[in-house]
């Protein structure tokens, strides 16, 4: 059967309670999926249990957004831009916390 699934929605992880429901139905089934987030998630509501509960779930590639409005994710980059900056900066987790 299929196995791998591709989500283009960038904004799949909106609604917390539903995509984390998503993953917990997977894990509760004991499905084994290869899930990749190509196009992106939030980056600015992730937490690092939700991360956690993603690749548990099968979860193997994310894509995040460089740019952003919330002030409080930019505090979390390296090297935090301005709002309509043409600058891209070095990008990095420092850690994940609560949004």
């Amino acid at each position: 059967g299929i196995r791998q699934f591709a989500f283009i929605d960038d904004i799949f992880n909106f609604d917390i309670k539903k995509s984390t429901r998503f993953f917990k139905l997977i894990l509760e089934h004991k499905m084994v999926v290869q899930l990749f987030f190509t196009n992106g998630v939030r980056g600015d509501i992730l937490t690092k249990d939700y991360i956690d509960l993603m690749f548990e779930a099968g979860t193997v590639n994310i894509g995040v957004a460089l740019e952003t409005a919330s002030t409080a994710f930019r505090a979390t980059t390296v090297l935090p831009a301005p709002v309509g900056s043409t600058m891209i900066p070095r990008f990095s987790f420092n850690h994940c916390s609560s949004a």
